[in-house]
Formats: structure tokens, sequence, C-alpha cells
């Protein structure tokens, strides 16, 4: 499925729409570390974490000086932002503009997975993708960024599509209440997930079926499909990760249900293939 967007009325609606207000994360008792190294992958794959760095990326403004900071029309990419979540589209399109179409598809999950709701976004960056001893993928290169939710959106969104063509992009599909992924610093979300790995069979598709008076959302990974459930109530990472567990039970998919669970971003480029050689990076999208 792919449909159009008018712009121009998604603008209209966006400016009869009130903008969520700029928040100020308060977060009494800790505070984000300090700059950290870079993390060195070896043949074990990425280390569980990497260090805080702050991006140094400014915040885009709107009109032509925000367009030259971002690389990309934050207007129209505001707009997502503004009533993104309930844009009925399955694949966003800006005709002779691909880096703002990266943009809005990656402002679409944004607005899906996180609303304006307040936390810490953990946007990682991947450098020097390349298949390891044991046959992973693995990295040079592997650095966690925190941005604070949503009053930081464009700064994060401005260094993930700046990455995004010679990097490979995730994201922690939940807030943080600290600038952390470690276990137990999630915050609650409304979207389950399940991180599907190898071709759509037909018994995969059978299976999601049987969630279709539910809507569902897909995401071409470049090996796979990562599927979104929304939920109807906000819900606490125990019990987000039990839906999860259910989800993946459902599709036979990996077992990527933790609360620190990262996903790919849309908009962004899976590199495996160009690393293994003779290929090219495959784009990240919305199927619906």
């Amino acid at each position: 499925m792919s449909d159009r967007l008018d712009w121009t009325s998604i603008l209209k609606h966006a400016a009869m729409t009130p903008a969520p207000p700029q928040a100020r994360l308060e977060v009494s008792a800790s505070k984000p570390p300090g700059p950290g190294r870079a993390t060195t992958v070896g043949a074990r794959g990425w280390a569980a974490s990497s260090g805080h760095q702050e991006p140094t990326h400014p915040t885009p403004t709107s009109g032509r000086a925000g367009w030259r900071a971002s690389g990309y029309d934050v207007d129209l990419v505001e707009a997502v932002f503004a009533v993104g979540g309930g844009l009925p589209v399955a694949e966003l399109a800006v005709p002779g503009d691909p880096v703002t179409a990266r943009a809005a598809a990656a402002a679409l999950w944004m607005a899906r997975l996180w609303g304006d709701r307040q936390g810490y976004a953990c946007l990682c960056v991947g450098d020097g993708g390349h298949p390891g001893p044991n046959g992973r993928y693995e990295f040079r290169r592997f650095t966690q960024h925190f941005h604070r939710w949503p009053t930081d959106r464009h700064r994060l969104l401005t260094q993930a599509i700046a990455a995004a063509p010679h990097a490979d992009i995730y994201v922690a599909v939940l807030l943080r209440a600290t600038a952390s992924r470690r276990a137990g610093t999630a915050l609650p979300g409304r979207v389950a997930w399940a991180d599907v790995d190898g071709p759509w069979t037909t018994e995969r598709a059978l299976a999601l079926a049987r969630l279709a008076d539910r809507p569902v959302w897909q995401v071409a990974s470049g090996a796979g499909r990562h599927v979104y459930l929304p939920l109807e109530h906000l819900e606490p990472p125990g019990r987000l990760e039990a839906w999860n567990r259910r989800l993946g039970a459902l599709l036979a998919a990996d077992a990527g249900w933790s609360e620190t669970k990262l996903l790919r971003l849309p908009g962004t480029f899976n590199h495996k293939p160009r690393a293994a050689g003779g290929g090219r990076a495959v784009p990240v999208g919305w199927l619906w």
C-alpha cells in the first residue's frame, strides 16, 4: 500500500491542532552521565552499553534556516509530528525531496510510538558495520545518544537522518526515565512489538490475520519486518514485555521482547548487504 500525502492539507490540519507543550523533563534522582567513550565492538558483537554523548546538531528552526540546519523541510516534518500519529498512510512520499521523505518516515515512527509523552529518547549509531569472525554483524564503533523528548525531537531527527547514509541507526522502542538504556529505566508505552527476521511466510501472514480487528503497523527492516501492535492503554514495561512475548510467539519472531530493545528507524538504511560485499544498503521503511 502507498498513499501520497497532500502536504498542504496536512499543514492546514497541523495549524489547527494545538502543538504539544515544550516539555521540560524534571529528573530528581539522577542526571545524565558526562560525555562517554565510543564503544568498540569485538567478536561477540556490540558491548552492553556505551557512553552518553550530547549531540552537536542545533535544533532546526522553521523556514530556510531550519532547512539548511537539518537537511530536510522542517515545516513538513513538524506537521507529521503534530498529526502524524493518526495519519492513515502506509508510506510517506515527498516527490523530489528524498531526504525530507526519509525524515517524515522517521517522524511518523516517533509520533506513533512516543506521541507527546515526556522522557529520554535513545538513538544508537553503528559505524563500520562488518561481518565478524562468528558471522554476526558487528560494528567498529557503536554509540548511544540521549535526547529529551519531545523538546529535542528535531535534534534527534537531524542526527539520525544525517548519519543514516553511512551508519546503521537504531532507536530504543521505549522512552527512558533517565539517560540510560539499562533494564529498569524504561517508561510505560502503548505499543507492543515483534522483531520478525527472515521471509514473511504464509504462516506468519495467516497468524497476523488473527489480529485483523486491531490496527497493526509494519516496517520493512531490510532483513525482515518489525510488527507493532497499538494497545488501548499505556502499559508499564513489564506488561509490555508480556505482550511482546505473546506477539513474538504468534509470529515466530526473534526474542526481542525486552524493555531495552533497539529497532531500526524507518527512513534509514540497513547496511548489512553492502557490508557483506556485492550488495547495496536496503531502505528501512513503512509497509503500512
